[in-house]
């Protein structure tokens, strides 16, 4: 059995060491947005993100970091939202390039299938309408960038960085083919990106994000 930690968009928060010190995990999955808090100084993000950074170098079978919005906007600026922290952009920028090999957008385990934001039936049948392929996803293809009139943009749907929950509540079951093996599955998806007040698992997607109401609980999944 296979035990994982999965951390909650930080935004620049380090109770992320507390939380792989305080659980035990065979291995743990950070679902993006590592910077952009409204408050804290520019030095704590920077800081913070290089610490994540360097983690996952030391661990780098035992840690996997995603890309949140909030990140691929300091290394594309097609990728633009709120929190951008102009005065340390460059800074940003600096640390993401060098490092982009360190960063997924999707990553599977088993049947659990974790982004950031999720993959809706839509956007996967617009873009990849017969494989998964997820090498192609994870070279950061423009239509990353896609972003639906629900969260302000131009798009009939938001990518696996920018769908929103109600997207996901409407088409949370979205069949995929997976490149591995050419099989069939039903997956369970793990998504950040909405706020809710407590883990909810509903149409197959596992809602995760409740950082904003403080219950600083993470998600740990068992998988036999």
């Amino acid at each position: 059995m296979i035990k994982l930690l999965v951390i909650w968009d930080l935004h620049w928060l380090n109770i992320w060491k507390d939380l792989v010190k305080k659980y035990e995990f065979d291995k743990v999955i950070f679902l993006g947005d590592y910077v952009d808090s409204f408050n804290v100084p520019d030095d704590g993000m920077v800081n913070n993100l290089q610490e994540i950074i360097e983690y996952k170098k030391e661990n780098m079978n035992k840690v996997t970091l995603l890309w949140g919005n909030h990140d691929l906007q300091y290394i594309d600026k097609k990728f633009r939202c709120s929190g951008y922290r102009g005065t340390i952009a460059d800074t940003l920028e600096s640390i993401y390039k060098p490092n982009k090999k360190l960063f997924k957008v999707v990553h599977t385990e088993w049947k659990y299938i974790f982004s950031h934001a999720g993959f809706t039936e839509n956007w996967v049948n617009e873009n990849f309408p017969a494989w998964w392929i997820e090498e192609e996803i994870n070279s950061l293809p423009d239509c990353l960038n896609q972003v639906s009139s629900e969260r302000w943009g131009y798009s009939n749907c938001g990518s696996p960085v920018w769908a929103w929950r109600d997207e996901m509540e409407r088409e949370g079951e979205c069949g995929v083919i997976m490149n591995e093996d050419g099989k069939i599955y039903e997956p369970i998806q793990v998504v950040w990106h909405t706020a809710v007040p407590h883990i909810i698992e509903k149409q197959n997607v596992i809602f995760c994000d409740n950082l904003e109401y403080w219950n600083e609980v993470p998600l740990v999944l068992n998988i036999e």
